[in-house]
């Protein structure tokens, strides 16, 4: 059976289900079957303790057949001679990129330039056959170096300049000489060229030598008095004599 009513009611009604197991044979604790065909048996499992669906041999004689069609393992060393084994794989794809590293080779690749970016790249800069133009207002190296040629080099200025003075020299001798500020003192006890109009005035009131002689001309000359008294007689002992008469000298 499968259950006894236990409540009875319009809305509201329970029954006990008694649940009976063991019917059919996957619904056993220890059988698994899984997607069971013809032709198939029970075949017990110590791995796993479980019985489950294998196929079971009936025909010898065909399974025999079948398996003479197949490679025997004796065979598979010199069919696979000529291939590779996994072991060489590893040395032979070590220079080669692994399908795992195509994602940071992918990445790097991403950030160099495309070739499509360098028009744009390059577009601020000069082609060669720019430099041309760009270049005709400069002197060539090898005309600079012959015009330089005919120049006076660094070490001949010191031949030239033998004749000349040093700033350092004339700025010594310079020192020694006076300033013009200093004439200001120095001429200070002499005549200005503005006083010598008062000088002149002050020597005119002077006696020149021209008129000397009609100054002198009422006097006698010293050698005229003395020969004029030596003719006279000399006065006696007992009176004085009289003081030459000294003309101006």
């Amino acid at each position: 059976y499968m259950g006894v009513v236990t409540r009875v009611n319009a809305n509201n009604g329970e029954i006990f289900v008694h649940v009976q197991n063991g019917f059919e044979l996957e619904e056993l604790h220890d059988v698994s079957v899984v997607n069971k065909q013809n032709g198939q048996g029970i075949v017990y499992d110590s791995a796993t303790a479980l019985w489950k669906n294998r196929w079971v041999l009936t025909d010898t004689t065909t399974l025999s057949n079948r398996i003479n069609l197949k490679v025997n393992i004796a065979d598979t060393s010199s069919m696979l001679n000529p291939y590779l084994r996994k072991a060489d794989t590893t040395a032979m794809l070590a220079p080669y990129l692994r399908e795992a590293d195509t994602a940071t080779l992918s990445a790097r690749i991403e950030q160099r330039v495309k070739y499509t970016d360098t028009a744009s790249m390059l577009a601020p800069y000069l082609r060669d056959a720019d430099t041309t133009a760009m270049l005709s207002p400069y002197a060539r190296t090898a005309t600079v170096n012959a015009q330089l040629a005919t120049k006076v080099n660094i070490s001949d200025t010191a031949t030239m300049l033998s004749p000349y003075a040093r700033t350092a020299t004339v700025n010594a001798q310079l020192a020694g000489k006076v300033n013009v500020s200093d004439t200001s003192a120095m001429l200070t006890p002499y005549l200005r060229k503005a006083d010598t109009a008062t000088l002149s005035n002050r020597i005119n009131l002077k006696v020149n030598i021209s008129d000397t002689a009609s100054m002198l001309s009422p006097y006698y000359r010293t050698a005229t008095a003395n020969a004029a008294l030596a003719t006279k007689l000399n006065p006696t002992p007992s009176s004085k004599p009289k003081p030459p008469i000294r003309g101006p000298s």
